[in-house]
């Protein structure tokens, strides 16, 4: 028996079936907290933020219609979670160099940290130690402006494609591409301002 489609599930927890609604819970917890701690960085916010997410998700199973795939719709409750959040916190989660951080839709592969900082990490860092490369390459870009950040998450980390960051955040597709660029301008911009400040 066919897999039932997130959409299927969300139509099914909109007419009263919570067990369809706990199975998209299940498909898509993991993953959400991932996108939190990346965007807030703080595992214990996240896990708040999963919680909310999930509660304004099943608030909203009536009003649900799949003009969207399930996960764009989810991700735009998300991201606009994120936005709204005022508190500012420190993150707590190491974050390798190396790590792949989701698939580049655009390549077809896996991109880390060192992929987006194109240029690579500056020759100062490279007399660090590992963790403290990661807790200096984390805090430039927790340091980025939430909009760019936000770019970023959604593009390197969750691998997103254009389009569908373009349905997450409600801008145009030109504007998408426009300020991923930015922001990773921004990023090395950073670095190459870290690597000159570290000489």
């Amino acid at each position: 028996m066919a897999q039932k489609t997130d959409e299927t599930l969300m139509l099914e927890a909109g007419q009263g079936d919570f067990t369809a609604f706990e199975a998209l819970i299940k498909r898509y917890q993991d993953r959400m907290l991932n996108f939190f701690i990346r965007f807030m960085g703080s595992e214990t916010l996240a896990q708040d933020f999963v919680q909310e997410l999930f509660l304004r998700a099943f608030q909203a199973r009536e009003r649900y219609r799949p003009t969207a795939a399930f996960s764009t719709w989810l991700y735009t409750i998300a991201h606009r979670l994120c936005l709204d959040e005022k508190r500012k916190a420190v993150l707590r989660r190491t974050v390798s160099l190396d790590e792949p951080m989701g698939g580049d839709s655009r390549a077809g592969r896996e991109v880390s940290l060192r992929d987006v900082l194109a240029d690579g990490v500056p020759d100062a860092l490279s007399r660090m130690g590992q963790a403290e490369k990661e807790s200096v390459v984390r805090a430039v870009i927790q340091s980025l402006p939430l909009d760019f950040r936000s770019f970023l998450v959604l593009s390197v980390y969750e691998g997103l494609g254009y389009q569908e960051i373009a349905d997450i955040t409600g801008v145009r597709v030109e504007a998408v591409r426009m300020r991923s660029s930015r922001a990773h301008k921004a990023l090395k911009q950073k670095m190459e301002k870290l690597r000159e400040e570290l000489s």
